[in-house]
């Protein structure tokens, strides 16, 4: 799969940049598979000075923060790929998450004790929620969803709850 990101030339054409290499990377982190398709770590994202892709060129490859899918102040775009039996961590991020369901299916739970099956063709947004995800795809098949995050005001008020971004060992 190949990754294309567009800039302009000194006269103001398009062009494809020369800057990053059309091969999606992937960072493995556990239970998912990341490859970023964009990251950006302002938002409205500055195109003037090509400041974006040359932030992305080390993003794509380590990540855009610590312990993170997002970059504080900015935007990413990723497919996620599930392994197989490899149920993600309960977790709170701070963030709006929107999610499609590319390829197989996906157990998406909430700390409510709501749950849902979601198949291709599929989405969902996640308001800043605790949630946890798992592929169940039958016969070891692939999950793969299309997502895109943005961050949000934190904390997350609801009622006298101040929401913070968490993760749950269990």
């Amino acid at each position: 799969m190949s990754n294309y990101i567009t800039t302009h030339n000194a006269s103001g054409k398009a062009i494809f940049s020369p800057k990053i290499p059309t091969t999606r990377h992937i960072i493995d982190s556990g239970s998912i598979l990341l490859e970023y398709i964009y990251t950006c770590h302002t938002f409205p994202a500055p195109l003037s000075a090509e400041t974006d892709i040359d932030q992305f060129a080390h993003d794509r490859i380590h990540g855009p923060a610590p312990h993170s899918t997002l970059p504080p102040n900015g935007f990413a775009t990723a497919i996620v790929t599930f392994k197989k039996d490899a149920p993600l961590k309960w977790h709170r991020v701070m963030c709006l998450d929107t999610f499609y369901v590319i390829e197989g299916d996906m157990e998406l739970s909430l700390d409510s004790g709501e749950t849902r099956i979601l198949h291709k063709g599929d989405s969902f947004v996640q308001r800043a929620t605790m949630h946890t995800g798992r592929n169940v795809t039958p016969d070891e098949g692939v999950l793969k969803l299309l997502g895109s995050a943005v961050p949000c005001v934190v904390p997350v008020e609801v009622g006298v709850l101040k929401l913070e971004e968490e993760w749950r060992a269990e």
